[in-house]
């Protein structure tokens, strides 16, 4: 159970924020509309950071919404964060992304193939490095937080902890802050309760529902 490869979800959504060109606006309305491969295309013609940041976001929305595995999908979700991250270093919706894309990329290739360090490395520097630039966004928190939850998931509890530093109670005191700033937020919960579920969904089954149910019951 601790492979567990995301299932078909609308939560992995980002919350909307201004964009400075008319082609990033049509890129982030059709994003809206659920287009994301217009929404894809749109933002990489656009060729700004807004417009390359708006590709990310769908690139990592699609990436969510496969029922099976799809490689290629998460391929795409972290190379154009990485895009976006270049051209706006510490933009926090492309380091949101790229930090979900590496995890949703180690739980597919499961814990034999995955490596501590490749989980630890980039994403763990791409999150500190936004949250210094954005203290008090909670989405980068959560990102922190799963950071932990899969850095122990691969390594172990007692090898995260003397290497990296990660452990799930820090993880789960990361979620708490975030959540105290937007309890609600879809994206959020959504994700807590992925990371939860291919940690242990057993020991976690009460926290994993309780946000399920939240995203369920949140506005399509």
């Amino acid at each position: 159970m601790r492979n567990i490869i995301p299932a078909t979800m609308g939560g992995l959504l980002l919350a909307l924020s201004t964009f400075s060109s008319a082609s990033a606006d049509t890129a982030l309305d059709l994003w809206a509309q659920g287009k994301y491969e217009e929404a894809i295309a749109s933002g990489l013609a656009d060729k700004s950071a807004d417009g390359l940041s708006v590709a990310a976001r769908a690139a990592t929305t699609e990436m969510s919404l496969h029922a099976m595995p799809c490689l290629e999908c998460v391929r795409r979700a972290e190379d154009l964060s990485r895009k976006a991250l270049a051209a706006e270093p510490k933009a926090a919706v492309p380091s949101f992304c790229l930090a979900a894309a590496l995890a949703y990329h180690g739980r597919m290739v499961g814990t034999i193939n995955t490596k501590p360090a490749d989980i630890g490395s980039e994403a763990r520097n791409t999150i500190e490095e936004a949250l210094a630039a954005h203290p008090n966004d909670a989405r980068l928190m959560s990102a922190m937080a799963i950071w932990n939850f899969e850095v122990v998931r691969v390594a172990g509890s007692m090898l995260s902890r003397i290497v990296y530093g990660a452990t799930m109670d820090r993880g789960l005191a990361l979620f708490d802050q975030a959540f105290r700033l937007s309890p609600n937020d879809t994206l959020m919960n959504f994700q807590y309760g992925m990371s939860l579920a291919a940690y242990d969904p057993d020991e976690y089954r009460s926290k994993i529902e309780a946000a399920w149910g939240r995203v369920v019951a949140a506005r399509p």
